[in-house]
C-alpha cells in the first residue's frame, strides 16, 4: 500500500467523521483539523476505530495524542508507519 493511499482513505474517514464536512474539502493536508472545527476528542475515537478496521491495524493507546491527529498528513504518516511495522 502508498503513502498516497493511505493519505487518500484517511482524507475520507476524516470527510466521514466530520460533523461539518465541508470544511474539509478546503484544508490542507497541513491544517489543524482541531483549529478549523473538523475534529474534537470525540470523533478522534471515532477516527481510530475507523482506521483500525480499515487498514486492518491496532493502535496503542498510548500512542493517541492531539500531535499525532492534529492533520491530514500526521494521521496518514502516522498509519502508514503502523502498516509498514505490522
Amino acid at each position: 500500500m502508498t503513502f498516497d493511499h493511505v493519505l487518500n482513505k484517511v482524507k475520507d474517514l476524516v470527510a466521514e467523521i466530520s460533523s461539518d464536512n465541508s470544511r474539509i474539502t478546503e484544508a490542507s493536508d497541513l491544517d489543524d483539523l482541531f483549529n478549523a472545527g473538523i475534529l474534537d476528542s470525540v470523533s478522534i475515537l471515532s477516527l481510530v476505530i475507523e482506521l483500525e478496521l480499515s487498514f486492518g491495524i491496532e493502535i496503542p493507546l498510548e500512542t493517541i495524542s492531539p500531535s499525532t491527529f492534529d492533520s491530514i498528513q500526521n494521521i496518514a504518516t502516522f498509519t502508514f508507519n503502523l502498516l509498514e511495522h505490522e
